[in-house]
């Protein structure tokens, strides 16, 4: 009955084929189950599946073949993919017609001149339903291509791409002999192996080249996209590099230099030629430029030209290629870097995080290639090379009569003083103002200035991220006179000892402690601190020393997940809080967030392979003054799997830098009702600060509870608030202290050299009316209500 109903209204109804496609058709699996029982025959069955040029065989294919990653394996061979009602035995029979179409189409495609044949338009079509198992399929099809190549992507009925259409739908089976590969020529085979990889065995076995494998994976490697899992799994046989990194730019010279000197130039050239079939776009292209700038074919001055010219990424990676290691050329390359990345700042957020990401894989690279584990030793050891390789402008160099000379001061900044004889001249004579040495001794003054501020952000990005020191890098930085300085400032780690480093060892609250010269040093972050239980004495240790830090490493704001959103896998601790757009974005990026269309802004841990993301109904590209949106959640990804991760299972470091960035945001970026500065975290931080002063300067009437700093002072008692810095008089009205900022810079003393304006305000008003009896301001006397 079906099939007669099928057969008498289809072909009405084919006259219009949206109406065909949606309510006649019978489904590929009811037509095998009919052909089972002897309702319909093979013939019939076949005729029914080719209709409408082959829609329906398409779509049977897909029941049966799963071709991904080249694999060919069968679906209903897993229980989960078969329909009970018609069990194995449709399936199997399915696949038994649809194999005998295939054959069928190819055997009529095989007797094609120019012009398409009945088969060609449905063989493009019909995808999964055109799979050819056995080797004679491919190497027929291959033999019918003649002179002409595969094409990397095809597309249309021409016979060149309906051939390529058929090949890459070709699979070996087990009882294939590789020497029915003898009729085609080597190069091809190539070709093959990198357009349909369930070949390469079987190419492999015939060719039994030595190294054919380093170099068939040195190009699978070095492509600008990994491909499938199983590629991954295969590269990692060869390459102790992150697959991730090798995406992004990485290079393996030992893998290039082994597969290059095993499989010979001439052999090495064939698979150079036959990468471009590695995925369908000009992915090939970065391995082919990494391999012809590691042999000295492309020059430093034409890679350093394509950088400054057209900001090449691939050419910044390959710039550590580069045959001449001498550390002068390395430290060349290495300024050029750093300049590319200092450039990067004038682009958007987004370009700014892609540039930093092709910096560090270049540093990598040129790490690697000189032989250093590790890129943080190659650039502090370019850091100091800078420093010692121009030793002489510190003595000083004689120019035309002048004495010129780089002073530098105790905090690493540097100042170039011109002297005639024993008097140090104010301006540049003009006799020298062009002269080589004067611009060369400016310039490096210049570049020390760089150095150092430099140094600063890398370490404290080396503070968040944990990255370690090996204590002979530890020692290199020591003794770089711009940037010793600021890194003497810092608390250190190794192992379970904390300190400030000095020439002897380890300052800690308890003496001195020898470094340990097999374990590595890190940054200590203040959450590690806080879970030591010594954050507290390290404050005061900070305080009673008078060391003013880089940046807040000790004092820092940190944040630790509640009970309740350690078990979740996203954190709703700024849900709600209504935020402007383009502060918030802005605020971010400048913390190395950036936006993404699917989501919302972005950042990335390569180290970790974490990826976070914060979510609010926004348009971050273009937002409009009048959006306000409120900030949904937090949530934590893989970068390799994207599954998002139970906040329990984050860095607790990770995890408390996030929320700093996001607390941030919300004190910058708020929309009216919420306090730009009331994050629990900054007013904990003062807290600390304001508890610490008053020790310092031994104030017995000042304490601090909850939000509020309580001054009992000689004319009343006073309330600080630690957010707003408001001042009241307890029992009184608000005394409106106006703050100038400009007057208190440098003269209260703050643990951090990125002083908050803010916190500066609210320590000057504490000091201010601890001793308001030293009052004079009768602006601020007249609202003081004198007890």
């Amino acid at each position: 009955m079906t099939i007669a109903m099928y057969g008498k209204y289809a072909p009405i109804a084919r006259m219009d084929k949206n109406l065909y496609y949606s309510y006649y058709t019978i489904d590929a699996l009811i037509l095998s189950h009919y052909n089972l029982r002897g309702k319909l025959s093979d013939d019939a069955f076949m005729e029914l599946l080719l209709n409408d040029e082959g829609e329906e065989l398409r779509n049977a294919g897909d029941y049966i073949y799963n071709t991904r990653g080249h694999r060919l394996t069968l679906l209903y061979e897993d229980e989960k993919n078969v329909d009970a009602r018609y069990g194995k035995q449709t399936y199997k029979n399915l696949e038994r017609i649809i194999n005998k179409i295939a054959q069928h189409l190819f055997k009529i495609e095989m007797t094609r001149l120019n012009a398409p044949t009945a088969a060609s338009n449905i063989i493009i079509r019909i995808s999964n339903a055109m799979v050819l198992q056995g080797a004679e399929y491919m190497v027929t099809a291959m033999k019918a291509l003649g002179k002409d190549h595969l094409i990397a992507s095809s597309y249309g009925t021409e016979k060149r791409a309906v051939l390529t259409d058929i090949i890459e739908r070709t699979f070996p089976l087990e009882t294939d002999e590789p020497e029915i590969l003898k009729t085609i020529k080597d190069d091809r085979l190539l070709e093959l192996a990198y357009f349909a990889p369930q070949w390469v065995p079987l190419i492999k076995a015939y060719l039994n080249w030595e190294g054919l494998d380093l170099a068939y994976y040195y190009f699978i490697a070095h492509t600008k996209e990994m491909g499938e899992d199983e590629k991954r799994a295969a590269t990692a046989l060869f390459t102790d590099l992150d697959p991730a990194d090798l995406a992004d730019g990485a290079f393996d010279e030992k893998l290039f230099h082994e597969a290059y000197t095993v499989v010979g130039e001439k052999r090495f050239d064939l698979f150079y030629k036959a990468a471009r079939y590695i995925g369908n776009s000009n992915y090939h292209s970065r391995a082919r430029r990494f391999a012809d700038t590691a042999l000295g074919k492309i020059n430093e001055e034409t890679i350093t030209e394509q950088i400054h010219s057209k900001r090449n990424k691939d050419a910044v990676c390959s710039l550590g290629l580069i045959p001449d290691k001498s550390d002068k050329a390395l430290q060349r390359r290495y300024q050029l870097i750093q300049a590319f990345l200092k450039e990067s700042k004038q682009y958007g957020a987004q370009r700014q995080a892609s540039e930093k990401r092709v910096c560090e894989i270049a540093l990598l690279n040129l790490s690697r290639g000189a032989g250093y584990a590790d890129p943080i030793q190659l650039t502090w050891r370019m850091e100091s090379q800078q420093v010692t390789d121009n030793a002489a402008f510190l003595q000083g160099i004689d120019v035309e009569g002048y004495t010129l000379r780089l002073q530098l001061a105790e905090d690493g900044t540097n100042k170039l003083i011109i002297q005639q004889g024993e008097k140090v001249l104010k301006t540049v004579p003009t006799k020298i103002k062009k002269h080589p040495d004067y611009l060369n001794i400016a310039a490096m003054g210049k570049e020390w200035t760089k150095q150092k501020k430099r140094a600063r952000t890398m370490m404290e990005d080396m503070m968040i991220r944990q990255t370690p020191l090996r204590p002979q890098d530890v020692k290199v930085i020591a003794e770089n006179p711009i940037v010793s300085p600021m890194f003497r400032l810092l608390l250190l780690r190794q192992g379970p000892i904390t300190g400030f480093y000095t020439d002897e060892g380890l300052e800690t609250l308890n003496g001195v402690q020898k470094i340990n010269a097999d374990e590595s040093i890190t940054i200590t972050h203040a959450q590690q601190l806080y879970a030591d239980g010594t954050w507290s004495a390290w404050q005061h240790f900070v305080f009673s020393k008078k060391i003013i830090q880089p940046f807040k490493q000790i004092f820092r704001e940190i944040y630790i997940p509640t009970p309740d959103e350690a078990e979740q896998n996203e954190s709703l601790r700024y849900s709600g809080y209504q935020i402007q757009v383009k502060q918030a974005a802005a605020a971010l990026r400048s913390r190395g967030w950036s936006a993404d269309y699917e989501g919302g802004l972005r950042k990335v841990f390569y180290r970790q392979g974490i990826s976070v993301e914060l979510y609010a109904q926004a348009n971050w590209f273009t937002p409009a003054d009048i959006e306000a949106p409120a900030i949904e959640y937090v949530y934590f990804s893989s970068t390799r799997t994207y599954n998002r991760l139970k906040i329990a299972d984050i860095d607790p470091i990770l995890y408390s830098e996030v929320m700093r960035d996001v607390d941030m945001t919300v004190s910058i970026a708020f929309v009216g009702g919420v306090d730009p500065e009331t994050g629990n975290s900054t007013k904990e931080l003062r807290a600390a600060i304001i508890k610490c002063t008053a020790e310092l300067m031994k104030f017995k009437n000042v304490t601090v509870s909850d939000n509020f700093i309580y001054v009992k002072g000689a004319l009343a008692d006073y309330t600080i608030h630690l957010g707003s810095g408001n001042v009241r008089q307890v029992g009184g009205v608000e005394i409106p202290i106006i703050p100038i900022h400009s007057q208190h810079r440098g003269k209260l003393y703050l643990p951090f050299m990125d002083e908050d304006p803010k916190t500066v305000e609210i320590v000057s008003k504490m000091v201010l009316l601890a001793e308001d009896n030293k009052l004079k301001d009768p602006t601020i006397l007249k609202w003081i209500k004198r007890e």
